[in-house]
């Protein structure tokens, strides 16, 4: 059982503190507290936002992809490679918040035959000029990234049944409650 703890976790996310925003908040104190739990932690995330505070002092590697940014969300052309890199034993938790990034994690895990836990931060509705690209996107690009995730977080019971229903995530498969730092396995 001590071996699986010294596993490492990769967390990838669009952006990451100091840019400021709910989903990069979780992210940062869910690898801090894994990491104050022992565990090997480390964060692949855009170099977005990253003038907007001081640098922060993290003791576990924050690495700051160049990006592009297009409609406020962060293209990384590194992202794949970085992927493809990591050693296979890492357990990789995908945060999901805008697109690219949940499609690069899961193109990566076809390619290389990985699991990755998906995160679901938000389920935003469409606004402005291009939400009208967002149901086509939610059907044909992230409904397979939440589908072929090993586990899905969700942070309410509603967002289950959303999960199940929109996305068509086999009921089977499941997706657990995200509580802060528990978790709690639901089939509904």
């Amino acid at each position: 059982m001590a071996a699986q703890m010294a596993r490492s976790v990769v967390h990838v996310a669009a952006r990451y503190p100091p840019g400021v925003g709910g989903m990069e908040q979780v992210v940062q104190s869910l690898a801090r507290h894994q990491h104050e739990l022992g565990m090997q932690v480390s964060v692949l995330t855009s170099d977005s936002g990253r003038d907007e505070l001081p640098e922060e002092d993290e003791r576990f590697p924050v690495a700051r992809l160049k990006s592009i940014c297009i409609a406020h969300t962060p293209i990384i052309p590194s992202l794949l490679p970085r992927l493809l890199d990591l050693d296979p034993s890492s357990i990789i938790h995908l945060h999901v918040s805008c697109a690219y990034t949940p499609e690069t994690v899961w193109l990566y895990a076809r390619l290389s035959s990985r699991h990755y836990v998906a995160h679901v931060h938000l389920d935003v509705l469409p606004s402005g000029r291009a939400g009208s690209l967002l149901g086509p996107y939610k059907r044909f690009l992230l409904r397979p990234v939440l589908r072929g995730a090993a586990v899905v977080l969700v942070p309410t019971p509603d967002y289950r049944k959303i999960i199940g229903d929109k996305y068509q995530r086999p009921r089977r498969r499941g997706c657990y409650l995200w509580a802060g730092s528990r978790c709690k396995r639901t089939f509904r």
